[in-house]
């Protein structure tokens, strides 16, 4: 939605109470899930980073930007909902590199980022260009994984 309708992080002057408390979580979550690496609880570092996941899913949907952005009147609300998108995205793309190092690599090319990533929550630029998003992961066919199970099925079994 950015590229298509802004082409760069939009500008924006003001972020609302709710955007700022989502931005903070964000923030917050390089402690949590960075801490949680460290002693190798994956499951909770990846617990963390859905639930930022999760949150920001609910802001956007709440803030409905799709429909703000048809409006002359509201399209300052759809840049400012839309900035705060793109700030959350480029943290959660770093907070899930350990786990899926391509996909995070893969996304950070949608945005033209020129400074190296670090283990921090980062502004991107009002104004950083965002490419034509493409899909990172495929989606695998059920009948491929039913195919790939059953294939397993009948290996031999080996001894323990």
């Amino acid at each position: 939605m950015i590229h298509r309708h802004f082409g760069k992080v939009p500008e924006v002057h003001q972020v609302g109470d709710d955007g700022q408390a989502l931005m903070a979580q964000a923030k917050a979550k390089f402690s949590t899930v960075g801490s949680a690496i460290e002693r190798a609880a994956f499951r909770e570092a990846v617990a963390e980073l859905l639930s930022l996941s999760s949150a920001a899913n609910q802001y956007i949907h709440q803030r409905a930007p799709w429909n703000q952005i048809k409006t002359d009147s509201d399209s300052d609300h759809a840049a400012e909902t839309l900035y705060v998108c793109a700030q959350v995205a480029n943290a959660l793309r770093v907070l899930a590199q350990p786990f899926v190092p391509f996909g995070s690599q893969a996304v950070r090319q949608f945005v033209q980022i020129r400074i190296p990533d670090a283990w921090e929550f980062s502004y991107l630029p009002a104004g950083t260009l965002v490419t034509e998003p493409a899909p990172v992961f495929t989606k695998i066919d059920p009948e491929l994984v039913a195919a790939e199970l059953k294939k397993l099925e009948e290996l031999p079994s080996t001894p323990s």
